[in-house]
């Protein structure tokens, strides 16, 4: 059985306060999240638990549209994700999930031990124009970059796959280096 439902989470914005509405999905005893009212801006926290079932996982893109997020953080007691200076990673930092598209800051390196860009992790992420991938990632997945701001990229040896349109619409990329052979 599925079941949608809308849940107010505070979100907080220069010091003042706005309630905007994740929709989730509860499936037996686990919640994922699987989108974000696209007015939700500020710092977005993930709860442990709604409705007192585990939050476990993050719906692909889940925060995609939410133009005006900076930060994404982990609610005390939730097992299954991190954080790491408001990027969300999966809770082992193998993955990184979701990069908030209001995120400020033009330059960004993905921690050493990720092995996997997760879908639509920077998609819209309009104030990135760099980014450095450690030799651990080994996939970037579809739709990584989508509308992202990034001008150039340098993608290691180790990347041996990369999802479609990984790259679409990144109106100001010029520059895309592979240090080994492009993946197929």
């Amino acid at each position: 059985m599925r079941i949608f439902v809308l849940l107010p989470l505070l979100v907080v914005l220069s010091g003042c306060s706005k309630e905007p509405i994740l929709k989730y999905e509860i499936k037996g005893n686990t919640v994922t999240i699987t989108d974000c009212d696209e007015s939700a801006s500020g710092k977005l926290v993930i709860p442990a638990k709604i409705e007192g079932n585990p939050v476990t996982s993050i719906g692909d893109g889940a925060f995609s549209w939410c133009w005006r997020l900076t930060t994404i953080e982990v609610g005390e007691g939730n097992v299954n994700f991190t954080e790491v200076n408001g990027v969300l990673f999966n809770a082992e930092k193998t993955v990184l999930l979701t990069y908030p598209a209001g995120k400020k800051g033009a330059n960004y390196t993905i921690p050493d031990g990720v092995t996997s860009i997760g879908i639509s992790a920077f998609t819209n992420s309009q104030f990135l124009r760099s980014i450095t991938i450690p030799d651990s990632v080994t996939s970037i997945g579809v739709r990584a970059f989508n509308r992202s701001g990034l001008t150039s990229i340098t993608i290691p040896d180790s990347v041996t796959s990369i999802g479609s349109v990984a790259f679409s619409i990144c109106r100001n990329l010029t520059t895309v280096t592979f240090l080994g052979d492009a993946p197929k």
